[in-house]
């Protein structure tokens, strides 16, 4: 408790410097540390118009003075008397549920509506999570969450579950990865044990299942999945989805699944702006380190991906990189410390353009990625496998032993008669021509 002092007496130092005496004096003469819990400080304060002082005029400015008094991430919470006897009691319940339960919910305890720093591309998505939390089996339910991969559907899914669980204490949550999910329901088969199976998810009052996309692989999973998605849903039980795509662009899911998902609320996660990943990368920063960077520096990270997990990453090996380094972080520190990143990332994006163009020219001919690279000599499949080599040569100006590489591990005399006989038949075939510039068109290289 020595340590909690000394922070909270330089906390009060600093906050001198921009408030008026009396002002502080009035507020936090009569607060008193209570107790500490892995970086989370009580502190007793006389009164509800304290408190609400406190966290009306001073909480923001606590945040972020403490990063530069304290060499850990430490939080304030300013409890009533009031407030600590729940807080106690709801500690102690929570102890005898615990010890109690037969499983655990699997939820991160850091994923919290407070810790998820929101903007344009996660507002709404946001917003009726929390009303999912606050009436849970009423509304939304299910709750569908759909986005690209690193943008916070976990964390968003994950909130509605701690929130929930705080608020009803006893409660059966489970967070649960839809792998996970698969591999119980068949070691359940495999061990003749499903009548525990369905026991243990029927009797759940909040289940959040991650990445249900992956469920298309296991056709009878699926169907074990909806007896338990029928049965919560029918009872008031709430149910939380994320996938990677909307439920109606999901494939081999079976079709009585994906129109019960849409009948609660979709909701989507989209690909964040600058602004809001500088936030996040503010937030992270103030959480888990005192080091001071300058904004260029953040903005500069913020701009080389769109994954947030892969940001934070970015974030901490600056920190890494400078503190090894005994440097201030500057922006062209941070450049040097990425510079290996930000190749590789190039060198990523320029495969998946090339995959892009594949994928593109598969969908307008009606036929497979591995139709166009495999070995089938079929008219339908020749001609889109010949001109995607065209427009890989002639568009991106790869060589031929890479387009080769790219196409199936062709031999590059292939690729180059391919090439050849597709620039030879665009001045003839007028119907070759028009898929050739509608394959452009949709490529954005017309």
């Amino acid at each position: 408790m020595e340590k909690v002092q000394i922070i909270w007496s330089d906390l009060l130092s600093e906050l001198s410097k921009n408030y008026d005496s009396e002002l502080l004096s009035e507020v936090f003469d009569d607060c008193q540390i209570v107790k500490e819990t892995n970086g989370l400080i009580h502190v007793l304060v006389p009164s509800v118009y304290v408190k609400s002082k406190i966290n009306n005029v001073f909480y923001n400015n606590i945040n972020k003075l403490l990063p530069t008094i304290c060499d850990k991430p430490v939080r304030f919470k300013f409890l009533t008397k009031e407030d600590l006897v729940k807080e106690e009691n709801k500690y102690e319940e929570k102890l005898i549920v615990q010890q109690t339960q037969s499983f655990e919910s699997n939820l991160n305890g850091l994923y919290t509506f407070d810790s998820f720093i929101v903007g344009d591309s996660n507002r709404f998505a946001q917003r009726n999570a929390l009303i999912t939390a606050q009436q849970p089996g009423t509304v939304n339910n299910p709750l569908y969450i759909f986005g690209g991969v690193g943008l916070g559907k976990t964390h968003l899914m994950q909130a509605i579950g701690n929130y929930y669980l705080d608020a009803n204490v006893g409660k059966n949550v489970l967070y649960i990865t839809t792998q996970n999910f698969i591999k119980e329901y068949s070691l359940a088969a495999k061990n003749k044990e499903l009548d525990k199976f369905d026991e243990k998810f029927n009797n759940l009052d909040m289940l959040l299942i991650d990445d249900i996309q992956m469920i298309s692989s296991a056709p009878k999973t699926q169907e074990a999945f909806f007896n338990i998605f029928v049965n919560l849903t029918n009872n008031n039980k709430q149910i939380i989805i994320t996938s990677d795509k909307p439920a109606n662009q999901l494939n081999n899911i079976m079709d009585r699944l994906t129109t019960r998902f849409n009948y609660g609320l979709t909701v989507d996660i989209s690909t964040p702006d600058i602004p809001l990943k500088c936030n996040i990368l503010k937030y992270k920063l103030s959480q888990s380190s005192p080091a001071s960077i300058e904004d260029n520096v953040i903005e500069y990270i913020s701009t080389l991906f769109d994954n947030i997990r892969e940001l934070e990453g970015c974030l901490r090996r600056v920190l890494a990189y400078a503190d090894i380094s005994n440097e201030d972080v500057t922006l062209d520190l941070a450049k040097e410390a990425l510079s290996s990143i930000i190749s590789n990332k190039q060198s990523s994006d320029s495969n998946d353009q090339y995959e892009n163009v594949k994928s593109i020219i598969c969908d307008f001919y009606n036929i497979t990625v591995s139709d166009i690279v495999g070995k089938k000599r079929t008219s339908n499949i020749v001609v889109p496998r010949q001109l995607c080599m065209y427009i890989l040569r002639n568009k991106y100006d790869l060589p031929y032993t890479k387009i080769g590489e790219l196409m199936g591990h062709k031999d590059h005399s292939t690729v180059m008669t391919a090439v050849s006989k597709i620039d030879n038949e665009l001045n003839s075939n007028d119907d070759l021509k028009l898929s050739y510039e509608a394959v452009l068109k949709k490529l954005s290289l017309n």
